[in-house]
């Protein structure tokens, strides 16, 4: 595995953070020190999102969310739904 790990890091760009699901309080593997955090897959700073989510409930969640760092993920990787969220964050000053 930690082959793998070290090859996950080659093959990214140096600003990628991978989001690792688990216990928040275990720490990442060493092979990804600072370039990882682990969350739980409920944790309230992700908010998921697919193409057929609603950009205002979308929006709303931002909104509740909005102190602290929050991660958007795409469950099913939707180009036109990701272009529309970039919009929305970019009109929410996000």
């Amino acid at each position: 595995m930690p082959e793998q790990l070290c090859q996950w890091l080659q093959d990214t760009h140096d600003q990628f953070l991978f989001l690792l699901e688990g216990d928040a309080q275990v720490a990442p593997p060493i092979e990804l020190a600072g370039k990882a955090i682990v969350l739980a897959r409920d944790a309230p700073q992700l908010l998921w999102f697919d193409r057929d989510t609603d950009l205002r409930t979308l929006a709303a969640s931002l909104r509740i969310a909005s102190e602290g760092q929050r991660y958007l993920i795409s469950r099913d990787g939707d180009l036109a739904q990701l272009e529309r969220v970039r919009s929305l964050l970019e009109l929410m000053g996000i």
